[in-house]
Order: structure tokens, then C-alpha cells, then sequence
């Protein structure tokens, strides 16, 4: 081969190099391996973010004039406008253009502009060259076997306590830890801040007088224990602590958005959230009732027919914008 023609492959490798850098640039998506502080910026702000505005019209049920936004080959590969990002460059991603409302003929998401601080996360995701995690999809069922939830359960000593601190197993592990961090644990509460702690903790209420004076009176262990049953049994418990079921539900008493109206038949759910806290039911009965109450229920007639529909609830607890009826025909609470 002639020096001429050697120099000529070189130069179109060295072209066909800087060609795919440059394309990697214009994407800036990160690969698999990102930073633990990318990832964890994705994963709290960003993740969340495209699932909460971006997802109901682009991703795996439907995208929008072909882009999806639910995975890194998806969005490298853009949509008919073209990619959606162009990494280290917001202001001339197209993401940004459109949740900006810059052009007239792109304005996302439909419904309305995003908040100011949510516009400012995604364009500070892009300067960051937009990390993008490894999708979940990509993880094999093997990996996901090796996750701790998944190994068998194994009988663990508790650590010794010499000192005699530890009133049950769990405070033996407690001690165990401070020690190991050169840290003391504190003494008793006296009965006063006790009751106090005690009924904020379960109940989020402060104790009446009368049962202050009376703790103070007789702060005993058989007195302590019948303050604590006398709370779990109250229907303020099942209140504090259903709630936060139901915030996980997403529970509202209204369908939300601009209209905001009231649902009237909401509360029945949100009653047998709080009367199962209160009545302590077993965990696995209480998903079963929400997954499948009604199936439950057609097993036999055990006089909780309705209270296991009602439960189903949790099944419709979500929004419908009007706009996009068409497009999600599923039944939700509202209906």
C-alpha cells in the first residue's frame, strides 16, 4: 500500500472517530457506570420528575409523536422532533425548550408550564450531562435474587449486654451499635416526659392532664403497659398511623387538578384504612383486601363482604386528567 493510501484510511478513521465522540457529546447521557452522587440526584429529583410529568404520554403505554422517556436508549434515540437532549447544553435541549414553552408549536406538558424549580432540576440534570443510571430492565433475574429481601430468613443472637442496659433483644442490638461508635445511651425518661413521648408517638396527640397526674402517681411497669394498650386501642392511632398508608395510596378527598372537586364516597376508603390500623389486622390479610377484596369477598359470606370491596379502593386511587379520558379507560375512585 502506498504512503498516500495509509495516510488516507488514517484520516477517515481519525473522521470516523471524532463522528461517534461527537454524537456521544450531543446525547451527554452518561452510560451505566455514574457516580454515586449522580446517581442518588437522579434517582430523588429526576426519576421521579419524569415519571410524575412526563410518563403518562411518553413512556411505555404510550409516546408521544414517538419519544419515550423512560429509559436511556429511549431518549438517546429521541423522537420524530429528534433527541431530546443535548448533554451539557439545557438551553438548546429540546426537553428544555419544550417544558420552557420557547416555541409556540411545543409546549409541554400539555396541562401546563412545570414549576420554575422543576425546570431548573432538569436543566442542572443536563449540565451534569444528564447520569442516567442502568435501567431496572437491563438487571437479570439472577442480580435481582441476590437482593436482601429475597434471602432466607436466619436466626440471629443478640449481641450481649453486660451492663444490663437492654430491656428486650432489640435494645441489645442498639447498645451494641453505640458502642461500637464510643457512644453511652442515655438515661430514663422520668414520667412526665415519658407519657408525653409515648402519646406523640402513637396517637400524635399530648396526653390529658388527668392522665399525667395518674402516670405520675403510678409509673409502674403494669401502669406503663396499660397506658400503652389503652393508646393502640384508641381510634386516634389507626388515624395517625393510617394516614400514612394512605399517603403512600395517594389518598385525597378530592379528584385534584384544576377542578378539584370533592368525592364523596372516598371517605369509606380512608375509614377502612384507619379502623385496620386500629384493630391491629395482619398485614398480609390487609394487601390482600385491597388487591383483591372483591374475589374475597364472592369466597364466602362471612359478614365482610362490603368492608373487603371498600378495601378495593386502593385499586382506583388515582387521577384521570379530562383531557386524557380517552386514553385511560381504567376505573379509578371518581367513578
Amino acid at each position: 500500500m502506498k504512503r498516500r493510501d495509509v495516510m488516507l484510511v488514517r484520516y477517515r478513521l481519525l473522521l470516523l472517530v471524532l463522528l461517534l465522540l461527537s454524537s456521544g457529546e450531543q446525547h451527554g447521557l452518561c452510560g451505566d457506570k455514574v457516580d454515586p452522587a449522580s446517581a442518588d440526584f437522579f434517582e430523588a429529583r429526576i426519576r421521579p420528575l419524569l415519571v410524575r410529568r412526563c410518563l403518562r404520554c411518553h413512556g411505555s403505554r404510550k409516546s408521544g409523536r414517538g419519544l419515550r422517556l423512560d429509559s436511556r436508549k429511549s431518549i438517546i434515540r429521541g423522537g420524530k422532533s429528534g433527541p431530546a437532549l443535548v448533554g451539557g447544553k439545557p438551553a438548546t435541549s429540546l426537553l428544555i425548550r419544550a417544558v420552557r414553552h420557547a416555541d409556540a408549536g411545543l409546549k409541554m406538558p400539555p396541562g401546563g408550564k412545570l414549576p420554575e424549580q422543576e425546570i431548573r432540576l432538569l436543566e442542572r440534570w443536563i449540565r451534569m450531562g444528564a447520569p442516567w443510571p442502568a435501567d431496572v430492565s437491563s438487571r437479570t433475574l439472577s442480580d435481582a435474587a441476590t437482593h436482601w429481601s429475597f434471602q432466607p430468613v436466619r436466626p440471629l443472637e443478640p449481641p450481649d449486654d453486660p451492663d444490663g442496659w437492654s430491656a428486650n433483644p432489640i435494645d441489645q442490638f442498639v447498645v451494641s451499635k453505640l458502642k461500637q461508635q464510643g457512644l453511652k445511651p442515655v438515661g430514663g425518661a422520668d414520667p412526665l416526659a415519658l407519657i408525653r413521648r409515648v402519646s406523640y408517638d402513637l396517637v400524635g396527640l399530648p396526653p390529658a392532664w388527668k392522665d399525667v397526674e395518674a402516670f405520675r402517681d403510678d409509673h409502674s411497669e403494669a401502669a406503663y403497659r396499660r397506658l400503652i394498650d389503652r393508646l393502640l386501642n384508641s381510634p386516634q392511632y389507626g388515624e395517625r398511623w393510617g394516614r400514612h398508608w394512605l399517603d403512600l395510596a395517594r389518598y385525597a378527598d378530592t379528584q385534584g387538578g384544576s377542578v378539584d372537586c370533592p368525592i364523596p364516597a372516598a371517605r369509606l376508603y380512608r375509614d377502612y384504612v384507619i379502623d385496620a390500623f386500629t384493630a391491629d389486622k395482619p398485614y398480609d390479610e390487609f394487601i390482600r383486601e385491597q388487591i383483591a377484596g372483591d374475589l374475597m369477598a364472592a369466597e364466602g359470606p362471612d359478614g365482610r363482604f362490603r368492608e373487603r370491596v371498600i378495601a378495593t379502593g386502593f385499586l382506583g386511587l388515582s387521577i384521570r386528567n379530562g383531557i386524557f379520558k380517552h386514553y385511560h379507560p381504567e376505573l379509578i375512585i371518581e367513578d
